[in-house]
């Protein structure tokens, strides 16, 4: 399902520039057919170095963890700690991993933008499409920040769920039902704005149809 998807997305995005080339009589029109291909070839490069930034780091003074109790058995003995408190948050690690991710790719698609879409005619419609690229990657980082929000133990979206499931099955099913649906109204709203303001930034590129 992963390949498809991202076949999909890849194949999608030649078409549409290859249509937008022939449409602007554009000299390269093979570059903006295959400017989406290298930027997920470079996504290969950027996520094995971000994958290599995501090993924990030790924590001084240990970090509270609020899913053991203080009898659990994995506790160190020494230190009267929880062996994984001594280090940071696993989402902690994700998040700098992504972070990182996030400004590589964003200074490849610059350098990819600037290398295959300058045109001489029209000198700025490489920084355009560029800045449509950026506003991807923010959208694709707010993603991971909602989802975080609704699936972290720290959100009070999660600690409603485990509250109500103190007074039974009922109040659970209830709760965990509207936190879901609450949860997909932040991603809808994101990705309208990001596609209008996508649309208005490719919009002002100055690329003319020539049909």
């Amino acid at each position: 399902d992963l390949f498809e998807s991202i076949s999909g997305e890849i194949i999608g995005a030649m078409i549409l520039g290859a249509d937008l080339a022939n449409r602007a009589a554009l000299p390269n029109p093979v570059a903006f057919m295959f400017f989406p291909v290298l930027i997920h070839a470079g996504d290969l490069i950027v996520s094995s170095i971000a994958v290599v930034m995501t090993r924990p780091r030790r924590t001084d003074p240990p970090r509270r963890n609020l899913t053991r109790p203080d009898s659990d058995p994995d506790l160190d003995a020494e230190k009267g700690t929880d062996i994984m408190s001594q280090y940071e948050d696993p989402m902690d690690c994700l998040k700098r991993g992504y972070t990182i991710a996030i400004i590589l790719a964003t200074g490849g698609i610059g350098l990819l933008a600037r290398v295959m879409l300058h045109n001489a005619a029209v000198p700025t419609v490489w920084l355009h499409y560029f800045c449509c690229a950026v506003i991807g990657v923010i959208t694709s980082f707010l993603f991971v920040l909602v989802t975080q929000y609704y699936t972290d133990y720290r959100h009070s979206p999660v600690q409603k769920i485990a509250h109500a499931s103190k007074t039974g099955h009922g109040t659970n099913v209830i709760a965990g039902v509207a936190v879901g649906l609450e949860s997909t109204a932040a991603p809808c709203f994101i990705i309208v704005f990001a596609m209008i303001l996508s649309f208005w930034v490719g919009e002002l590129c100055g690329l003319k149809d020539e049909d």
